[in-house]
This record gives C-alpha cells, sequence and structure tokens, in this order.
C-alpha cells in the first residue's frame, strides 16, 4: 500500500486491482477485469504461503479508491491426520 502503487500498477493493468501476497518476497497483482484468474491462483498462493519462511496471507484483497479490503481468500488444506 505505498503511496505510489496506483501511479505504478495503472498504466499496466489498470485500475482497480486484486493484490494477493502471500508472503513476504511475491505477490500477484491482477486487473479487477481479468477476476476469473483468480480461481486458477489458489494452489500457488498456498504453496508460497505454507513453504515460506515469511508468510503473510492467503487472503484476496481489492485494491481502490476506497482502500484495501479483504474480499476472500484461499483456505489452507485441513490436516488430513
Amino acid at each position: 500500500t505505498a503511496p505510489g502503487f496506483r501511479e505504478f500498477v495503472t498504466p499496466i493493468l489498470g485500475w482497480p486491482v486484486f493484490a494477493l501476497v502471500p508472503c513476504r518476497d511475491f505477490a500477484y497483482i491482477v486487473p479487477e477485469r481479468d477476476k476469473a484468474i483468480l480461481s486458477r491462483l489458489g494452489q500457488v498462493v498456498l504453496n508460497e504461503f505454507q513453504n515460506s519462511g515469511y508468510p503473510l496471507s492467503v487472503e484476496v484483497f481489492s485494491v481502490s479508491d476506497d482502500g484495501v479490503e479483504a474480499i476472500g481468500s484461499y483456505a489452507p488444506p485441513e490436516d488430513a491426520t
């Protein structure tokens, strides 16, 4: 949520966007118009979250002029033991 984030992503992806940040060194920024792709990113997000030394979140964030809002998450698999 850096002050220049919107100015950085808008020329490339448009505005608003979705952000997925499963760990400190990995992020997906997805244009709102491509929302359908979010359903295909879950396994990668969970893998990065579970295997990173610096996990952050499995949530999907909407980033817009209204701010940042968690709109869903990728549920980690339940322990099978």
